[in-house]
């Protein structure tokens, strides 16, 4: 495997790479997700696949490594998803309006191409009305998405960021929406099934006592 059982990857340049996933996939492959930084100031998602004997798959994405940018130039990966049917989902945060960090969703295919079926191109963006990131995924058994992370903000009068734990689900294809919002990739998260007038779902952990 690799050089005496290690491999090492470095991007040209002025690049880097920050790790935050791996998953074996069941043909022996081993995929990587994570940041890929370039030029020293954009962030993207990052996927990147190696063959079993440690060498770069160059039949995924464009020569082994996928790079996305969900919404603006800063993306950071929280966590990866492979689907029973092959399919990728990364989640974590991108840039939206003003430099606001919020949630950032992508899906793929098994060969690194983003799902045209999934979001708005493959890519979707929830707005959580402040600050926030996803960092971790669960697939439910009838296909639906959970999504869990944490949002922050600073309330009225208050001298300290309050963070508010965050879950909501998607279905296969499409978030579930009540109106469809103006900008098409960016979804407002509601309870499934949606229910009139209700905008935004979410869940407040509190210290225990």
């Amino acid at each position: 495997f690799g050089n005496s059982g290690q491999v090492t990857y470095s991007p040209a340049g002025k690049n880097y790479l920050s790790v935050k996933g791996l998953a074996v996939l069941p043909d022996g492959k081993m995929l990587l997700a994570g940041d890929y930084s370039y030029l020293l100031d954009n962030t993207d998602f990052m996927l990147l696949r190696f063959k079993d004997d440690g060498s770069i798959d160059h039949s995924f994405g464009q020569n082994g490594i996928v790079r996305t940018q969900v919404e603006g130039d800063f993306n950071f990966v929280g966590s990866m998803l492979v689907q029973p049917d092959g399919k990728i989902i990364l989640a974590g945060t991108t840039q939206y309006k003003c430099w606001c960090p919020v949630g950032g969703v992508a899906r793929y295919e098994a060969d690194g191409l983003l799902d045209m079926t999934f979001g708005n191109g493959g890519k979707m963006i929830l707005d959580f009305g402040a600050y926030g990131d996803f960092e971790d995924i669960v697939l439910q058994d009838d296909g639906k998405i959970l999504l869990t992370g944490s949002i922050y903000s600073y309330p009225p009068g208050a001298s300290s960021l309050r963070y508010t734990a965050i879950t909501c689900r998607l279905n296969n294809l499409v978030v579930s929406t009540n109106n469809r919002p103006a900008h098409p990739s960016i979804a407002k998260i509601q309870p499934n099934p949606v229910r009139q007038g209700l905008t935004n779902c979410h869940l407040t952990l509190n210290e225990p006592a």
